[in-house]
């Protein structure tokens, strides 16, 4: 059996408009990979490792140049996983926003 390694992506920045029919943004999803990958549940996989990722918030980039940056992340984030991941482990990612599934599956694509 693989050992779990998880990935906490702190992110928001698929957020640079509101959410569908929604009057607010979802501030705070950023904040959603520690709440769920607390010490008490660390404690059920005592032999995983945990790295984590954090996007820039979205109303700090100049919006000219958030594609660039959002593409930039991606692949710090996508190499991230790639570059720590033993064959031993399993990757696990834990994120803000749906940002971070692409960085995933593009480490799962390498």
């Amino acid at each position: 059996m693989k050992t779990p390694h998880f990935f906490k992506a702190h992110s928001r920045i698929g957020l640079a408009n509101r959410p569908n029919r929604q009057k607010e943004f979802n501030i705070g999803v950023e904040d959603a990979p520690d709440a769920i990958i607390s010490s008490d549940f660390l404690n059920f996989f005592p032999e995983s490792r945990v790295d984590e990722y954090t996007f820039p918030y979205p109303e700090t980039i100049d919006p000219c140049e958030f594609e660039r940056v959002l593409v930039a992340h991606i692949g710090q984030f996508r190499d991230q996983i790639i570059n720590s991941l033993d064959s031993n482990e399993i990757k696990i990612v834990l994120g803000g926003d749906n940002s971070v599934s692409f960085p995933s599956v593009l480490a799962l694509l390498h």
